[in-house]
């Protein structure tokens, strides 16, 4: 009895996704063990200063949430700010940027959630009232004390795929990467096994205008984004968790 009950101290329940509970255990050595858990996205044309996600989601005290936030607007606009509706507002770092005339604007911001919260909205903030708004929210249980690992950004013309997004190289054996592209004419990206599509908001009148994808990795490494699409221009970034 007192055997069973030691185990069940080693184990550590996470939130509910796809109609099973994820379980996670301690590394011996307290070694962390990052796991994707739950993903919001949204995307919206008419001209405005924030973009929002839905209130989907719900996040606990030491979740990490990765926000991808971009937007298409004639001259481009700078995401200057996320936050949230906890009651003490969780703080969003920011980890990489690409404000491109030819590109557009994509920004990675994270945060290691102080406050939880049931159903929270994430929302991002523009510098100015902007078009073709889109934010992506994926959720990471499990990571180490200070998690962000690695980060790279890449932009291509005439891209049938995501090459043209820089590499990480991991520090940690376990790391969850996210991948978010900004897609300029809108085609969508398929992908493969071993990575996952996350969100992929639409603005209306096009197909899939923000791209995410993730996957976890159980050693260290050099990593790539890997998806394929129709020739198109994409900005994107690459975040590593541990």
């Amino acid at each position: 009895m007192r055997r069973a009950l030691a185990l069940l101290c080693l184990l550590v329940a996470l939130p509910v996704w796809g109609g099973q509970i994820i379980v996670a255990k301690k590394k011996a050595g307290g070694g962390a063990d990052p796991i994707y858990a739950d993903e919001e996205g949204a995307g919206a044309f008419a001209s405005d200063t924030t973009i929002a996600t839905g209130t989907t989601m719900d996040v606990a005290v030491d979740d990490v949430v990765v926000v991808f936030a971009s937007n298409q607007t004639s001259g481009r606009v700078a995401i200057s700010s996320v936050t949230d509706n906890a009651d003490t507002p969780n703080t969003y770092t920011p980890i990489a940027a690409i404000d491109d005339a030819s590109f557009g604007t994509i920004r990675a911001f994270y945060s290691k959630i102080t406050t939880a919260k049931t159903g929270v909205t994430i929302t991002a903030t523009f510098a100015a009232a902007a078009q073709y708004r889109a934010i992506s929210a994926i959720k990471i249980t499990g990571s180490s004390a200070s998690p962000l690992d690695q980060s790279n950004t890449g932009t291509g013309t005439f891209q049938t795929d995501m090459s043209s997004i820089g590499s990480v190289t991991t520090t940690a054996a376990n790391t969850v990467l996210v991948v978010a592209t900004a897609n300029e004419n809108s085609n969508p990206f398929t992908i493969s096994a071993p990575w996952t599509k996350g969100p992929a908001p639409t603005v209306p009148g096009t197909t899939e205008y923000l791209t995410t994808e993730y996957r976890k990795v159980t050693s260290t490494g050099t990593y790539s984004a890997a998806g394929t699409c129709t020739s198109q221009r994409v900005a994107g970034i690459i975040v590593a968790i541990k």
